[in-house]
């Protein structure tokens, strides 16, 4: 079976300081960042990517992609069996049924030093709109840092779609066809915003630095002047590989 093969190394850069909780407690900070075996914050693989699948869902929503799927609601059998899966992001993120098609490694911080904030609040009664008495508690909060991580994209040829760009001819000379899954995943790494607790505090805002992406795609490097024409192959992407799903699922419920 041919594979597609995809390998995203990226950097990014907090505005604010940053909460990943770790549930954990102590006798003086109530809420600790969740940490490393040698007591260095990290961003949790499942925790990107949660946020890259949130990101994608709308991007693709926004875009007009009808096949959305609900990763937590019950689908009819045939859904198990039909490949490639009618629903955009299952084909991309994988599914309960098809398992797993992208990795996320925790993304670790730049810098070597790093010195903890602990910020002291008291919860908030938003009905009455004032302080609970004996509800002071204290967070601890990671200054803005930059992070690396990494993403592997591992997919049967058949499951996705090569996106229809004329823009895209240059790239492909090289390479096999660019699948327009891939477009969607890069695009929602850089639509990514906010990560962590404490948002509604001004916690956690963070961009992507898109001059730090560094992109291989079947073993082979993806120059940053390519980055463009493949974002806009998304924008500008049409729906064939939409209605050639459908069709597939169609035609496997005519077994029946």
């Amino acid at each position: 079976m041919f594979m597609y093969r995809l390998e995203i190394s990226y950097r990014i850069v907090f505005q604010t300081p940053l909460h990943i909780g770790s549930g954990k407690g102590g006798s003086l900070i109530d809420r600790k960042v969740l940490k490393d075996r040698d007591g260095r914050p990290f961003l949790p693989g499942s925790t990107i990517k949660g946020c890259c699948r949130y990101a994608a869902e709308r991007l693709a929503a926004t875009l007009g992609f009808e096949n959305i799927a609900d990763p937590h609601q019950d689908w009819p059998l045939e859904r198990l069996y039909i490949a490639p899966s009618p629903y955009l992001i299952d084909r991309l993120f994988g599914s309960k049924s098809q398992g797993d098609r992208l990795y996320f490694s925790n993304a670790t911080p730049e810098e070597e030093e790093i010195e903890y904030e602990v910020i002291t609040r008291n919860m908030y009664d938003r009905v009455a709109r004032t302080a609970i008495a004996g509800h002071l508690y204290s967070t601890e909060q990671v200054p803005p840092l930059a992070f690396r991580g990494r993403i592997l994209a591992i997919h049967p040829k058949e499951h996705l779609y090569p996106a229809y760009d004329d823009g895209l001819d240059k790239i492909a000379l090289a390479r096999e066809p660019w699948p327009f899954e891939y477009s969607l995943l890069l695009a929602s790494l850089l639509a990514l915003e906010r990560m962590g607790g404490g948002k509604s505090h001004g916690l956690g805002r963070l961009n992507v630095d898109r001059d730090q992406l560094s992109i291989q795609f079947q073993g082979e490097k993806v120059e940053s002047s390519e980055l463009s024409p493949l974002l806009k192959a998304l924008k500008m992407a049409q729906f064939e590989p939409e209605k050639r799903a459908e069709d597939n699922l169609k035609e496997l419920k005519e077994l029946d």
